[in-house]
């Protein structure tokens, strides 16, 4: 296994004030590449069907899916059932005979054969999803319903326990000594424990459940995040596989004590310090019960969608960083603007590329802003004037010192779904600067999803503004 850390640059995270749940900021590249995959995602529709029950976990993974599709933040990956026989190698033989025989209840309370079947799936996709993090670093398998089951029983929603059988099968590799289970449902990982004991695997795998404390505010649960992803480095965790929950919220009717931008939180906190530090993630889903008032689980779908932004952030940095992607950055390449989907006009793609190079800029930061229901920030402002010029005011403020900002304005409204903003440096000044001087600019735009090649939406908006008037000279001895 390849040590991700090997030439990852240090970035810093600072947040925006933001007063939308929506509005988290995720920091992404200290150098961009060309995103060539987005989140690796282990779904099959199969995995998904009705549970017949109060949870809506049964179904679940195909609406999380098509919402990540939607917003083009995952690349399907295809993967097999897991097999009668490795489910036997966890669970109880007999168990699981009966299980698919109808003669045991599954953990949904029935016996529907459907349900049973689809846990082969939602198992077989955290088995494939933990060996392919192994690889390439980070991968997603949009499961639920694991840690409740134990080696011959179930309950809570959950059959069989895909973080053991993955565990398992994971230790049959050499590289891996230890398994990390980071387990951040609201609920007690109770299934996940008994199977460890009647496995005896206490020095193999190394198992953190938040259910098993009493956490009664955002402050202790962070303090316990803390101190598990610290076991997991110190106990030599040579995988984690992190069960991202989304009832912790606290408007969930089975949780919890979050809201939208500490679970948003925890997410980052788990990826930056196990992921880019190092430690390949697999990381699934787990519980979320929060319906809205039309019936739907779209309270939900936006937590997991957070999870999959950060997730996102991580693996373009990684990505950019690693040796295996070292590359010419914002190389030509012209077969991939012909196939990129929802492509910036090729004319303004080739006009901004001619920019970047005759200044020979640098991208040195690009973050980005989600929009809240089609406005910034959570505000119910409509698009306005006035709108963009106190935008333009709050960026400018923030901007750093000798750095000039232009804000490139939507012509649609409701916004797009996010707001980019890159800082962009070059050798020379502007045409307004001395000899020795070089220039800066922070650029800012709206787009409609993350599918867009990074270094193609820079171009763009470079060809969309005048350099010397927008960018500011600074003293190359200076700073």
């Amino acid at each position: 296994m390849q040590n991700f850390q090997s030439s990852l640059l240090s970035f810093s995270h600072s947040r925006l004030p933001c007063s939308g749940s929506c509005a988290d900021r995720f920091l992404f590249l200290s150098q961009v590449v060309t995103l060539k995959h987005l989140l690796r995602t282990f779904h099959d529709d199969r995995m998904s069907c009705p549970s017949g029950g109060y949870s809506p976990s049964g179904e679940k993974p195909a609406a999380v899916f098509s919402d990540w599709v939607h917003h083009r933040l995952v690349k399907r990956v295809p993967f097999e059932p897991v097999s009668i026989e490795e489910l036997q190698s966890v669970h109880d033989p007999q168990y699981v005979l009966d299980l698919f025989s109808g003669d045991v209840a599954n953990g949904h309370g029935n016996t529907d054969p459907r349900v049973a079947e689809s846990t082969r799936w939602t198992v077989g996709s955290m088995i494939a999803a933990a060996e392919d993090a192994l690889e390439s670093g980070l991968t997603c398998s949009p499961s639920s319903g694991f840690h409740h089951a134990g080696h011959a029983s179930n309950h809570g929603f959950c059959t069989f326990n895909g973080l053991m059988v993955a565990a398992n099968r994971l230790l049959q590799h050499d590289q891996v000594r230890k398994v990390g289970i980071l387990d951040c449902d609201w609920h007690r990982g109770d299934g996940t424990n008994d199977i460890i004991l009647e496995l005896g695997l206490q020095h193999s795998i190394v198992h953190w459940t938040s259910g098993e404390q009493h956490l009664p505010n955002a402050r202790a649960y962070f303090e316990w995040l803390d101190e598990a992803i610290k076991a997991m480095r110190a106990e030599g965790a040579d995988i984690v596989l992190y069960q991202a929950g989304a009832d912790p919220h606290r408007d969930d009717p089975l949780g919890g004590v979050l809201d939208n931008a500490e679970l948003s939180e925890r997410d980052r906190v788990v990826f930056e310090q196990l992921v880019a530090q190092g430690i390949p993630v697999a990381w699934n889903l787990a519980g979320g019960y929060q319906r809205d008032a039309e019936g739907s689980i779209a309270p939900v779908l936006e937590i997991h969608r957070n999870t999959a932004l950060h997730a996102l952030a991580v693996l373009q940095e990684q990505q950019a960083n690693h040796r295996k992607f070292q590359q010419a950055f914002f190389a030509a390449d012209d077969d991939r603007l012909d196939n990129c989907d929802d492509k910036p006009p090729r004319y303004l793609v080739q006009k901004g590329r001619g920019i970047f190079n005759q200044r020979k800029l640098r991208l040195t930061k690009l973050d980005l802003v989600q929009t809240y229901a089609g406005h910034l920030e959570g505000t119910p402002e409509s698009i306005s004037h006035s709108m963009m010029i106190n935008l333009e005011r709050r960026q400018e403020s923030r901007r750093f010192p000798a750095t000039g900002f232009v804000l490139i304005r939507p012509g649609v409204f409701p916004l797009p779904d996010y707001r980019f903003q890159a800082t962009l440096e070059s050798p020379y000044p502007t045409r307004s600067g001395d000899s020795d001087d070089r220039s800066r600019l922070q650029v800012c735009w709206f787009s409609g999803g993350l599918g867009e090649p990074v270094d193609e939406m820079v171009f763009s908006a470079l060809a969309k503004i005048n350099w010397d008037a927008a960018a500011t000279n600074y003293d190359r001895y200076d700073g």
